[in-house]
């Protein structure tokens, strides 16, 4: 199966019959994911969609090398992650994958400039150019006035736009958001909406799992999961 967008046509992921099964030390293991193939292409937007319980969050976390498959093999970008050992896969992932997680996963002691600044620092940019990239990722989410506030002090929806910003900091090829705009404001929402079609826009591939209907008319193709399968694209 294959998402494509209007850019050319260059792949970024490709997932070939990937499973993952929990539970197999109890002897009733349970498939999250079961036999996906999936291509997503740069340059596209793509939105996967299913009821919860249905392996969204799961596959989002095998592409993004957070999880090793039980079966089938993962490319990202060229690199198979299989190929790579821990500390190389911390660092593909730090300059090859942005991820927005459901539940945001800031560092508290840090500021939201910190937080949004902290992915290009361990990439080895350098101040002004890693603040000033910080400070322009934190205008496009609309919190320019909220840079040194702490990330415990934010609010939810706040927090989820440092997020977001902090996905983007490094450029990546490869994006990955689940439920981006879950926190957020018709108004908010819609901003995310356009910086991640932006980031489509700009080359990368892009896929976001969410129940937010505002974003199917961005995107170039419409996943449907359920009970660990892709069942259908639109």
């Amino acid at each position: 199966m294959t998402a494509t967008g209007n850019a050319p046509a260059m792949a970024a992921v490709r997932l070939a019959h990937v499973t993952r099964r929990f539970g197999e030390e109890s002897g009733s293991p349970v498939r999250a994911v079961d036999d996906v193939s999936l291509t997503l292409q740069r340059g596209a937007l793509t939105l996967l969609m299913g009821p919860s319980g249905s392996g969204k969050t799961t596959l989002l976390s095998l592409l993004g090398g957070l999880l090793a498959p039980s079966d089938g093999t993962i490319e990202v970008d060229g690199t198979s992650l299989a190929s790579l050992s821990p500390s190389a896969l911390s660092a593909f992932r730090l300059r090859r994958v942005g991820f927005v997680f459901q539940r945001y996963r800031l560092l508290e002691p840090l500021s939201a400039l910190e937080n949004i600044e902290l992915p290009l620092t361990l990439a080895g940019v350098r101040r002004p150019a890693s603040r000033t990239r910080a400070r322009q990722l934190a205008a496009a989410v609309g919190l320019d006035r909220r840079l040194d506030a702490r990330s415990g002090s934010l609010s939810g929806g706040e927090q989820q736009r440092v997020a977001i910003a902090r996905a983007l900091a490094n450029d990546p090829p490869v994006l990955l958001a689940d439920e981006p705009t879950g926190s957020l404001d018709s108004h908010a929402g819609q901003r995310i909406i356009e910086l991640l079609h932006d980031a489509a826009a700009s080359g990368a591939a892009v896929l976001v799992v969410s129940h937010d209907t505002r974003l199917m008319p961005y995107a170039d193709a419409v996943l449907h999961m359920e009970d660990g399968r892709i069942i259908d694209a639109g």
